[in-house]
């Protein structure tokens, strides 16, 4: 069998194969980069957005300023609302933070992180939901 037929033969299929891995490939590319993703919701159109990497902030006690450190230092958030909030919404108006427990002896602890949104966002994910707070590290964060 000469090699030409291992392209002709079949070509048909080979060439809806490369058609449905480049759509598989397109969704799953569009869904990582965190575009807008419309979907029809129980109250109307809304819609689910990735936020990557967001900062985590750490709520300290007023005076109890302790150098700690964070790990990871970063989270992923999944909100969803409306097509319209969504579109305006700003990785800086997603506020991340976790709060230090108050048992001051331990030098490491693992504490929930918390988001807040703005009115009409909800949070469906973070990831990951709990950080490792190292209390004594030198520098914050």
């Amino acid at each position: 069998m000469p090699w030409q037929d291992l392209i002709t033969r079949n070509f048909g299929w080979k060439a809806f194969s490369v058609l449905l891995a480049s759509m598989i490939w397109y969704n799953i590319h569009t869904d990582i980069d965190g575009e807008v993703i419309p979907r029809r919701g129980p109250l109307g159109h809304s819609a689910a957005e990735r936020f990557s990497k967001v900062p985590i902030e750490i709520l300290h006690p007023q005076g109890a300023a302790l150098p700690v450190k964070l790990s990871p230092a970063q989270v992923d958030v999944v909100v969803e609302g409306p097509v319209e909030v969504l579109e305006q919404l700003q990785t800086r108006e997603i506020r991340v933070f976790v709060q230090p427990g108050k048992d001051h002896a331990a030098s490491s602890s693992k504490v929930p992180v918390q988001v807040f949104v703005p009115p009409g966002v909800t949070v469906i994910q973070i990831t990951p939901q709990v950080v490792t707070l190292e209390r004594g590290a030198n520098g914050s964060r």
